[in-house]
């Protein structure tokens, strides 16, 4: 996931959303921003690069990874990011920790309306890895 520089996407986020303090916590946004952080010449800090998967077909493969927002709206400081893989079809699902039970429920919820993915994808945190899943 990828934004155009903290202004365009404050624009872009007054167009369609209302969120309180929106530009003080945009900002904080970008300066926790890896790619931002690198392109402005902060210091790289090295990833290690997991195996590459690429799916031939809708709903083989799907991409889960929980994205800290900070305090939205008293209670939802989380966003589940849901990706397919072959498709580039995304869902977003707020929600107020990361855990393996939300995981779940999302991946149930998915299951239920595109059915069940062959390969599930993750950064394997902690909250992928409890036994529920």
């Amino acid at each position: 996931m990828g934004h155009r520089g903290g202004k365009v996407m404050i624009n872009h986020l007054q167009e369609h959303f209302l969120i309180e303090k929106l530009e003080p916590k945009a900002r904080a946004f970008c300066r926790r921003c890896l790619l931002c952080c690198h392109v402005k010449g902060g210091k790289i800090i090295p990833r290690p690069w997991g195996e590459t998967y690429r799916s031939n077909e809708r709903n083989e493969a799907l991409h889960m990874d929980y994205l800290f927002i900070g305090d939205y709206n008293g209670e939802s400081n989380y966003l589940l990011v849901m990706k397919d893989e072959f498709s580039h079809y995304c869902e977003l699902l707020e929600c107020s920790s990361a855990n393996a039970a939300t995981a779940a429920m999302a991946i149930l919820d998915w299951n239920s309306r595109y059915g069940m993915p062959q390969l599930l994808i993750s950064d394997t945190a902690t909250h992928f890895k409890n036994q529920l899943l």
